[in-house]
């Protein structure tokens, strides 16, 4: 994983926590970004960054195309499902980010699966639109990183 940005970013009155990089899987490259805002705990739940924990997920995968003068974006791209829970967990103050979807317990975030990905237009941002898609189109992802 080639770290693009990891760390808690402002926005305007909120902060939030974003990480994002590359890498590349069977001669594809890839591109991955995860923005938080809301941290997802049985105790607290609020728009600002409050170090490691859960953090209900905005998400951004795309395959990019590599050339002699740069990157740009392929002709795929997927985005969290709007009707499906996705989480990352900054799991220690070291840097650990895990990606899934995960449950909220008073002992700590459970992985219950990877997450979720729905098509959307590659030149677009944020959640994948709906109706439903077919899930042949659909992405399950999950792995970590450290910042």
């Amino acid at each position: 994983m080639q770290l693009a940005q990891c760390g808690r970013v402002d926005l305007g009155s909120a902060s939030g926590f974003a990480t994002s990089g590359y890498f590349v899987l069977a001669g594809t490259w890839y591109f991955i970004q995860e923005t938080a805002l809301n941290r997802v705990s049985p105790k607290t739940a609020n728009s600002f960054y409050q170090g490691p924990g859960l953090y209900g997920a905005f998400i951004d995968f795309r395959p990019m195309i590599v050339g002699p003068g740069g990157t740009i974006n392929g002709d795929r791209a997927w985005g969290e499902a709007p009707t499906y829970n996705d989480s990352f967990l900054i799991a220690d103050d070291l840097g650990r980010i895990d990606i899934g979807h995960f449950s909220a317990q008073e002992s700590g975030a459970r992985q219950l699966a990877g997450s979720r990905l729905w098509p959307k237009p590659p030149n677009a941002d944020g959640p994948a639109p709906q109706p439903t898609p077919d899930k042949s189109e659909m992405l399950t992802i999950t792995g970590w990183w450290r910042c």
